[in-house]
C-alpha cells in the first residue's frame, strides 16, 4: 500500500500523474480515509500532479471496510479524474462500459479525443440512454470504454 512519505519521497516537480486504485478489487487493498487524506496533503504541495482514481470495485468490499474516494477529499476533486465503470458491480462482464467522473474542463477535451476513437455500446439505445440518465444523477460523467467480446460493433463504426 503506497504511503504519503513513500509517495513524498519519489515525487519531483517534472511528477504529473499518481494512479490510485482503492478498492484493488474485492480481497485487495482499501485505502482508509484517514490515508488517503494523507496522501491528498502531499498530492496538492504539487500543483501540476493530478490523480486517476480507478474505484472499479466502489460497491464490492466486505464489512467493516469503509470506502473513500479521493475526489472527496477537500481540495482534491479539482484534480482528480476518476474511473469507474458498471461492468463489475452489476455483472455486466462482457460490456467493459465505464465512465470518467472528473471536473469539465478536463472532460471537455477528453471528449473530443473519445469521440474518434471510441466504439458504441452493443446495446439498444434505450439502455444507453438509461445508463447514461442513471450516472448523471450520480455526477458528471464521460464514457470511456465500449467494447464488447460477444458482440462486435457493426463493421460501420469500426476503422482498420
Amino acid at each position: 500500500m503506497l504511503t504519503a512519505n513513500a509517495l513524498s519521497a519519489v515525487l519531483t516537480d517534472k511528477s504529473r500523474l499518481l494512479i490510485i486504485n482503492t478498492p484493488a478489487n474485492p480481497t485487495g487493498t482499501v485505502y482508509t480515509r484517514k490515508a488517503l487524506e494523507a496522501i491528498a496533503a502531499v498530492v496538492v504541495k504539487h500543483p501540476r500532479l493530478l490523480v486517476v482514481s480507478d474505484e472499479i470495485f466502489e460497491h464490492i468490499i466486505y464489512s467493516p471496510t469503509t470506502y473513500t474516494s479521493i475526489a472527496s477529499i477537500p481540495g482534491m476533486w479539482e484534480r482528480t479524474l476518476t474511473v469507474n465503470g458498471f461492468s463489475k458491480v452489476f455483472a455486466m462482464t462482457g460490456w467493459r462500459l465505464g465512465y470518467l467522473a472528473a471536473p469539465t474542463k478536463f472532460l471537455k477535451p477528453m471528449a473530443k479525443i473519445q469521440s474518434q476513437v471510441g466504439l458504441p455500446v452493443q446495446s439498444s439505445s434505450y439502455s444507453r440512454k438509461r445508463i447514461w440518465v442513471a450516472g448523471m444523477k450520480i455526477g458528471a460523467m464521460l464514457p470511456i470504454s465500449h467494447s464488447s467480446q460477444f458482440a462486435p460493433p457493426p463493421s460501420s463504426t469500426c476503422s482498420t
